[in-house]
């Protein structure tokens, strides 16, 4: 409706626009854009950090919150994006080929209507990931971890061709599930280090490619204004006060990101579907303080449960919209 809109504007403008120069802008909640020029995303990273390291300073005051944990909470969000690339990949293979696999255009069409039932799944598969992360490392095990990787790497290798990405990525969600130094030990240092690591994405994304990386710098500036916040109420975070920022942004800060989520499936989730995965990374960057820490065992096992169903849902996709016959020796 927006672009319909656009176009009447300017079929009906006495004058066409002249040439400018980029702005950065992102639709929020259909109520309102976000628009600024480019150097402005320079200044916002600016404030991120001052917060960060505000709430830091809080943190540590209140807590003796320990640096390194800092770095425990990047690794754990790391974690989450690799561990989603390849459990999403893993499970998008059992709906039926990537979109580049489909030998016809009626094959392709099918693809499109199991879309759904693909969306479906991927979102409950980041969803069990999330939720993995939330539990930790001893409560599901490294095994059982690595043992998820390598089912995922080996069913998206076999059923969708060879992908080094995958590979790589399999590899560094191994090494992160076995090394106990990449899970956080605090709610701040887990909260921290999931603003830190977007705001190091942000940083790289305005240096490489400023009009892309508001998707990066809002959602940490305001984690990071929440975070100060908090440390400015009762840094301690035992107060249920200092949570409310937290929820507020959650509320506000997710519900954008969820609206965003589904367009960019719709555009690349068939054939990259972990890029939800970075949409969950967003949203948990909101949501980190209040997730319990004495519920790991429930994080777990609702994991699981959301994954079964996931592989179910996928599976279920090629009988629900079964394929054209292919041509010999293509995908099925």
């Amino acid at each position: 409706s927006q672009a319909l809109e656009a176009t009447e504007a300017l079929l009906s403008a006495e004058a066409l626009p002249i040439a400018g120069d980029n702005a950065v802008y992102g639709d929020v909640l259909g109520r309102f854009l976000i628009v600024h020029d480019k150097a402005t995303g320079w200044g916002l990273l600016a404030i991120t950090a001052a917060a960060l390291a505000f709430a830091a300073w809080g943190a540590r005051h209140a807590t003796r919150l320990d640096p390194r944990d800092i770095g425990r909470g990047m690794l754990s969000g790391l974690w989450l994006v690799v561990m989603g690339v390849v459990v999403t990949a893993g499970v998008r293979v059992l709906a039926g080929p990537t979109a580049g696999r489909a030998e016809s255009a009626e094959a392709y069409y099918t693809l499109l209507r199991r879309l759904p039932w693909m969306e479906t799944a991927t979102v409950l598969t980041v969803v069990a990931v999330t939720l993995a992360a939330l539990a930790g490392r001893a409560a599901i095990g490294p095994r059982v971890l690595s043992a998820v990787v390598l089912i995922a790497v080996a069913a998206g290798t076999v059923m969708g061709g060879f992908d080094p990405i995958l590979i790589g990525a399999g590899g560094v969600a191994i090494a992160l599930s076995v090394w106990n130094q990449a899970w956080p030990r605090t709610t701040w240092g887990a909260w921290l280090g999931l603003i830190a690591l977007i705001f190091l994405l942000g940083c790289v994304a305005q240096g490489a490619a400023p009009e892309a990386a508001l998707i990066f710098i809002w959602p940490a500036l305001i984690a990071a204004l929440a975070a100060a916040v908090a440390a400015l109420i009762a840094a301690s975070l035992k107060d249920p006060r200092a949570l409310v920022p937290a929820a507020i942004v959650t509320v506000l800060g997710g519900a954008w990101i969820v609206t965003l989520a589904h367009p960019v499936f719709l555009g690349v989730g068939m054939d990259i579907p972990g890029v939800l995965a970075l949409m969950a990374l967003l949203v948990l960057l909101f949501a980190r303080p209040l997730a319990p820490e004495h519920t790991k065992a429930t994080y777990a096992a609702a994991a699981a449960a959301c994954l079964i169903l996931a592989c179910g849902l996928s599976a279920t996709a090629r009988f629900a919209e079964p394929m054209p016959p292919p041509a010999e020796g293509g995908p099925t």
